[in-house]
């Protein structure tokens, strides 16, 4: 799986990204656009749940160019496997 994020990170290129809690497809299709290479959909401290950060990836992997990262709730494996499940590659991870 193809993940340019990392990509970016291994050949030191510079990275412009976004932290969103917006917890909503459609204001993550309007961030999208503002042309981030990366965009991080924070679980830990926004109503933001599995499905929601699911629908919102969609949104933003549709068009291409930008990285999606994942924040889950809590450094706990049990609240990885759905973000896994659903093809997040990338992890912003607390504690």
């Amino acid at each position: 799986m193809d993940n340019r994020f990392k990509e970016n990170i291994k050949n030191k290129k510079f990275q412009l990204g976004l932290w969103s809690t917006l917890c909503n497809e459609i204001s993550t299709d309007i961030i999208w656009g503002s042309g981030f290479n990366w965009i991080t959909l924070d679980v830990e401290h926004s109503v933001n749940n599995y499905r929601s950060v699911l629908s919102q990836a969609q949104a933003i992997e549709s068009r291409g160019r930008t990285s999606v990262l994942a924040r889950p709730a809590w450094n706990d494996p049990v609240l990885f496997k759905p973000l896994l499940d659903n093809r997040f590659n990338s992890f912003i991870i607390p504690m």
